[in-house]
């Protein structure tokens, strides 16, 4: 990408305690991890990045394989993402772990940058494919004022049939984010985010729920709402990645 749609300030983080063997504890990255991968970053932790129309710098969890991805949400342990608007703006969790990374954030990394949004789910080794994910391309969110809107141009065919997630997306397209204290869903009997308990683009409520309430003990998915699931699989999810891999 050309200096003048991008600038870029590299940020070294201070180290961080209590983080798996595998993950990086010094690193440098720019404008977000896709950078770090271009600039020949390895490994896979908590890094610092600055993007242009960022006020400040601020730390993100890369995964520095496939290109570089910026995980924007990420659940392994079951935190609650039935939260308000404000902490979907802001940011809430630890990116070390469980986390969504904040509208704002996502908004400045993606302002300037060509990125795909890849949503990965992981189920229990017990059974194949151990996950199953989609990549969809030139992904872009409009202001606060407009709901975070969401819009992508395609699904990409990346992954092999039997790791290749049912695109949920698509029917949802062009939808504006809710919470349960701001319902901009187009359901006109209640609202979707607390009928799912959890935030999401849902439009008239929709087939898939990746922010609902993990319960990954048992083999199917339940008949609750508030629980995890993606239709057209019907295996209960063990953990949920979404990530920006940008250009």
């Amino acid at each position: 990408m050309s200096a003048e749609n991008r600038t870029c300030s590299l940020i070294t983080m201070s180290r961080l305690q209590n983080m798996n063997s595998s993950d990086v504890t010094y690193r440098q990255v720019g404008h977000d991890c896709s950078e770090g991968f271009r600039t020949g970053a390895t490994g896979k932790g908590v890094f610092t990045i600055e993007p242009d129309s960022s006020s400040s710098p601020f730390q993100v969890y890369c995964d520095l394989r496939f290109g570089g991805r910026t995980y924007i949400q990420r659940q392994d342990y079951g935190i609650n993402f039935n939260r308000t608007w404000r902490d979907y703006r802001e940011g809430f969790g630890n990116v070390t772990g469980d986390h969504w990374l904040g509208f704002e954030k996502i908004r400045a990394m993606n302002d300037r940058a060509i990125c795909q949004f890849v949503i990965r789910l992981t189920y229990n080794p017990r059974c194949c494919p151990t996950y199953r994910q989609a990549n969809f391309k030139h992904f872009k969110l409009t202001d606060e004022d407009d709901g975070y809107r969401l819009t992508f141009d395609s699904l990409t065919a990346g992954q092999s049939s039997k790791n290749r997630l049912t695109d949920m997306l698509t029917e949802v397209k062009g939808a504006k984010f809710s919470t349960y204290d701001r319902d901009n869903d187009d359901n006109p009997t209640g609202s979707c985010s607390q009928i799912h308990g959890a935030g999401w683009w849902f439009k008239n409520c929709t087939r898939c729920n990746p922010n609902g309430r993990l319960n990954p003990d048992a083999v199917n998915v339940s008949a609750d709402p508030e629980e995890v699931f993606w239709d057209g699989d019907p295996r209960r999810v063990s953990g949920v990645h979404t990530a920006l891999q940008c250009k």
